[in-house]
């Protein structure tokens, strides 16, 4: 690990912050691995047999590491305390005098090592780890939804079918490849709901979508930011979740469109969140080891421009964004950037505010609130 290029420092990180300014991260091997985990399973199997894949096999103190860990995905039943969460469609909470209308949020999500920025310094980035936690202490105390709808990069179904994970108990999908075995013992306490799975699928249809119930569990998209936002000891989120493909396509006002249809469940206090990142870039991490990407700022604060419009300019600007020679650079592939239209669609009339970004190498961690900040 000692004989790979320097850690970046202070002066070659970029961070921007709205709520403070917490410590900005570093960018480590271990960061490199934790975001390698955003690609394809194809992809990373080929990086854990390439030169980086040494990059995986840092433990925490005390934990083994296996020699081997396969590549496909793994799943894992998580018992889920009672006095955790609320039982899924029996009780669902009624919280909507609480809030009129839900905001919508936009979550960058990094890899499994973001769980511990806060005791490592290579585990992720501190400052979204921060911001995140600030986000979810205002969900569950100010906006106190009765369920949650969330759209993660990880899971595209079809070109024009979205799936809806209607499972009552959620399994976690530990979709990452060749880390300490500790991150796959990782739990995060959850329920579905069948019938907030059927709204959706309902919205969807109403709208001219097609859509479909499915069991699924939920990728480290949507786990690993939740376990972030809303620690089960200190913050737990006591509400289903329900998880939403994308569709398998790169089309921008597809997925604005996906959000508008959802927007009605705003006003009946179910909460939408797109999980992804504002930059994602893995092919030239190692390049710009130590640096940033020039086009990882550009792009940054190209999307922040967009999404500060409303409405139809918004979802032109959008459509304009995807199509640069930025965008190319800044996403190789778009998985990771649709989430951020859908959350921009599901409050198609109502400014995006970037709460914290920050860049490092060819990455980018943008959180967003769409909507007005809740008020108590």
């Amino acid at each position: 690990m000692s004989t790979l290029a320097p850690k970046a420092n202070s002066a070659t990180d970029s961070t921007t912050t709205r709520l403070q300014d917490p410590p900005s991260s570093k960018l480590t091997p271990l960061f490199i691995a934790a975001v390698l985990v955003c690609v394809s399973s194809v992809v990373l199997a080929l990086f854990a047999r390439g030169p980086l894949s040494s990059l995986f096999r840092t433990a925490a103190p005390g934990a083994s590491s296996p020699a081997s860990i396969a590549s496909t995905t793994i799943r894992k039943s998580v018992a889920t305390p009672l006095s955790l969460m609320a039982s899924s469609d029996s009780a669902l909470p009624d919280n909507s005098a609480a809030q009129n209308r839900t905001p919508v949020y936009f979550f960058s999500h990094g890899g499994p090592t973001f769980m511990y920025s806060d005791k490592d310094s290579d585990g992720g980035d501190l400052g979204a780890f921060n911001t995140l936690r600030k986000i979810g202490k205002e969900i569950v105390e100010k906006v106190k939804p009765k369920a949650v709808v969330v759209f993660s990069a990880h899971w595209q179904s079809s070109k024009d079918t979205i799936e809806v994970n209607s499972a009552e108990i959620t399994d976690l999908i530990y979709d990452f490849y060749g880390f300490p075995s500790y991150m796959y013992k990782e739990e995060y306490p959850n329920v579905g709901s069948q019938s907030v799975a059927q709204k959706v699928i309902n919205q969807l249809q109403a709208s001219g979508i097609k859509a479909k119930a499915v069991n699924r569990g939920l990728d480290h998209g949507v786990w690993v930011p939740f376990k972030v936002a809303f620690p089960p000891e200190t913050n737990p989120l006591k509400v289903p979740v329900i998880q939403v493909s994308l569709f398998k396509t790169e089309d921008p006002n597809q997925h604005v469109a996906l959000g508008k249809a959802l927007a009605p469940l705003r006003d009946e206090n179910i909460l939408i969140i797109g999980s992804g990142m504002t930059v994602h870039n893995l092919r030239e991490m190692g390049y710009y080891w130590g640096s940033v990407a020039p086009y990882a700022k550009k792009f940054d604060t190209m999307v922040e421009n967009a999404v500060e419009y409303t409405g139809e300019q918004r979802e032109n600007a959008l459509a304009g964004l995807i199509k640069t020679s930025e965008a190319n650079k800044a996403h190789p592939t778009k998985e990771h950037l649709l989430p951020i239209y859908i959350a921009a669609g599901a409050a198609y009339n109502e400014k995006g505010t970037l709460l914290y970004t920050s860049q490092t190498s060819s990455l980018a961690w943008g959180e967003y609130r769409f909507g007005a900040a809740p008020k108590n």
